[in-house]
C-alpha cells in the first residue's frame, strides 16, 4: 500500500485567503483541512507590492491553520490577472535546455526586453498528445516569487510553488466530471469570468476574461469548444463555480450543452462524511484550491 502524502495549498481571491490540505492514499484524497482567512487587504497586492506588514499577517496565518502539516511545502494558487501566463506546446523528445532556451525567449516576447530576463518561470503540465506536451506557463517577477517563499516558509516542512486557480478549478472538473469525453467549468466572478474545458480528464483549454452575463459566457464556451473542434452535444459534464456563483446561473445558461450545469461541489472529489451538506455554491468557491491538492 502507498504511504499516505499529505498536500497543502493556498488561494487568494480579493481579500480572501483560502485553503485546503488532503492526504492522498492511492487514488483516493482524504480532505484533513478546509478553510477561509478574511483580511483588510488584498494577498496578491501584498506579494506585488511587497508589503511588509500584510506579508507578515500572512505569513502567521499560514503557520496557524498547517500547524502539524506534514505536506512538503504548498502551493500558492493564483487568479489569471495577477500573473502573465500562456500555454505553450513542446516536442515530447526535445531536450529541456531547448525548451528553456524557447521560454527564455518567450517571456522576453511577452513581458518585454526590461522585464523578461528578471522573471522566473513556473511550468504546470497540461496533457501529452501527438508526440507534443503541453504545459502551463506561469511567469512572476523575482521579488514577487521571493516573498512567495518568504510565506512558503511558514509551513512546518516550508517550500512553495506557484499555480494558477484557472488549472486548479480544470483539474477539480476533471475529478468530478466524466473520465471519457469533455467536461466544461464556468468560474463566476466579481470582475471576471473563467473557463475550462477538459477532455477525458486533462485540462485542455483554460481562460479567463472580464465579467460577461450567464447567457455571453455561455456561447464564449461554445467557442472555446469550436477552437479544439468539439461539439456542444459532447459536453458530458457542465459546471460552475466560484466567489459569484448562484443558483440562478442554473437557470439563466442556455440549453445548448448535452447535460445540465451544477454547482462544482469540490467535497465530491474528497473522501469525507457528507459531502453534500455544504450549500454547493457556497463550497464551490473552494474549487480552484481544493484542485490545486489533487
Amino acid at each position: 500500500m502507498t504511504d499516505p502524502q499529505a498536500r497543502a495549498a493556498i488561494a487568494f481571491e480579493g481579500e480572501t485567503l483560502r485553503y485546503a490540505e488532503v492526504e492522498q492514499v492511492g487514488t483516493y484524497a482524504r480532505l484533513l483541512r478546509l478553510g477561509a482567512c478574511d483580511f483588510e487587504f488584498k494577498p496578491v497586492d501584498a506579494l506585488r507590492e511587497g508589503d511588509a506588514e500584510a506579508l507578515a499577517i500572512m505569513r502567521e496565518a499560514v503557520g496557524d491553520v498547517f500547524e502539524g502539516s506534514t505536506a512538503q511545502g504548498v502551493r500558492i494558487v493564483l487568479p489569471p490577472h495577477s500573473v502573465l501566463t500562456w500555454t505553450a506546446p513542446f516536442p515530447s523528445s526535445q531536450p529541456v535546455n531547448e525548451r528553456n532556451a524557447r521560454l527564455t525567449l518567450e517571456t522576453t516576447l511577452l513581458a518585454g526586453a526590461d522585464r523578461g530576463p528578471s522573471m522566473g518561470l513556473t511550468l504546470q503540465p497540461l496533457y501529452s498528445e501527438g508526440g507534443q506536451d503541453w504545459v502551463q506557463v506561469i511567469a512572476l517577477s523575482r521579488q514577487t516569487q521571493g516573498r512567495m517563499e518568504t510565506i512558503g516558509r511558514a509551513m512546518p516542512n516550508g517550500g512553495m510553488r506557484a499555480s494558477l486557480s484557472l488549472l486548479g478549478a480544470a483539474r477539480l472538473a476533471a475529478a468530478c466530471g466524466s473520465e471519457s469525453g469533455i467536461t466544461v467549468a464556468l468560474g463566476r466572478y466579481a470582475h471576471r469570468t473563467d473557463y475550462s474545458v477538459v477532455r477525458n480528464g486533462n485540462p485542455i483549454l483554460i481562460a479567463s476574461s472580464k465579467a460577461e452575463s450567464i447567457p455571453n459566457a455561455a456561447f464564449t464556451l461554445l467557442r472555446l469548444l469550436d477552437r479544439i473542434g468539439a461539439n456542444p452535444t459532447a459536453v458530458e459534464s457542465a459546471f460552475v463555480y466560484g466567489d459569484d456563483a448562484r443558483a440562478a446561473d442554473l437557470d439563466a445558461l442556455p440549453h445548448v450543452f448535452a447535460n445540465p450545469f451544477e454547482p462544482l461541489n469540490p467535497l465530491r472529489a474528497l473522501l469525507v462524511d457528507d459531502p453534500d451538506a455544504a450549500d454547493p455554491f457556497d463550497v464551490s468557491a473552494y474549487a480552484p484550491v481544493v484542485g490545486a491538492t489533487l
